[in-house]
């Protein structure tokens, strides 16, 4: 009973904590976000092994950094939790997007929090990106990105 009190806890922080970062870069801007960049999280077999997983996608401008906890993030992506159903999702889809104002550069940070209050974090330096006809393309190339495949297997600091 204690256990399933805990489980029932931690879904209500995370599902809290996903809808206020997904809706808070949207009311802080106002402005139309593009699709930029989407992709797939994927749990590696030891971390499903510990029971379901809780993924989280952020996206954030600039280059790779340590991101403190309340900082700005252009979007972010998470699913609901799905605990007492096995062994839970082993990926999740994920699509994020930016605004003009966003800047040119940005990085996909990705994290898998297991029920033993773990978490893994992996990150994707995105290519220097511009704005064409509504479309994201790489600046070099002028085609757009290619889908990510992420496997968050670092501990998150």
């Amino acid at each position: 009973m204690r256990t399933l009190l805990a489980v029932g806890v931690v879904a209500a922080i995370v599902a809290g904590f996903s809808l206020f970062t997904i809706l808070l870069p949207r009311w802080r801007t106002g402005e139309e976000k593009t699709p930029l960049v989407r992709g797939v999280v994927v749990a590696a077999p030891g971390q499903r092994a510990t029971g379901p997983v809780v993924f989280h996608v952020s996206l954030f401008s600039g280059r790779p950094q340590r991101v403190p906890p309340g900082d700005a993030l252009v979007d972010d992506d998470a699913p609901a939790p799905e605990f007492g159903r096995g062994q839970g999702r082993r990926s999740y889809r994920f699509q994020l997007a930016a605004g003009p104002a966003d800047g040119p550069t940005f990085f996909v940070r990705a994290a898998i929090e297991l029920t033993t209050f773990e978490e893994f974090c992996a990150d994707a330096v995105l290519p220097p990106v511009r704005l064409v006809d509504d479309e994201w393309v790489a600046t070099r190339t002028g085609r757009p990105l290619r889908p990510l495949r992420l496997e968050p297997t670092r501990p998150c600091r």
